[in-house]
């Protein structure tokens, strides 16, 4: 054999191996997230929050830890069972966790003319409140999503 070609195959075989070291050897970021029962609002997000990470950040995997219900996310964490979950504001918050993000389920928005003299929810005590928007509800990565489709509103 030529000595020049035993060069280029030990330089790619060095290669390969660096390049294999590097990734098994960095990091990535296991968690164990939180589910609640199946079927459950929490359950359905958590699992298409899963689905859609996991393809996207291959150094993310994410194991779901089913739990009772969203009382038992919040003691899990505590105990340090699982990363992350779906913990009710109404319920005790572990000791040991924070606050990344806020979900609702619901939301009601006051819209009112720049002009306006009302600057507080209490000043609309007294007027007419109308709603001018129509929504349908869809399915989508088995959630609910609330369509809207803005409304030409004429004073009450």
């Amino acid at each position: 054999m030529r000595p020049g070609l035993l060069l280029t195959a030990g330089i790619l075989i060095v290669a390969a191996a660096l390049a294999a070291a590097v990734y098994f050897w960095s990091p990535r970021a296991n968690l164990r997230v939180t589910t609640g029962p199946p079927g459950s609002t929490a359950y359905r997000f958590i699992t298409a929050f899963a689905s859609v990470t996991e393809p996207n950040h291959p150094r993310i995997r994410i194991k779901l830890v089913q739990v009772a219900d969203l009382t038992a996310s919040a003691k899990a964490i505590e105990d340090h069972a699982t990363d992350l979950g779906i913990v009710r504001s109404d319920a005790v918050i572990p000791t040991n966790g924070e606050t990344i993000a806020i979900l609702r389920r619901d939301v009601v928005a006051f819209v009112v003319p720049a002009k306006s003299p009302i600057d507080k929810i209490p000043g609309i005590a007294g007027t007419k409140v109308r709603s001018t928007t129509t929504c349908a509800s869809r399915t989508r990565l088995g959630l609910n999503f609330s369509l809207c489709r803005r409304k030409a509103a004429r004073p009450a």
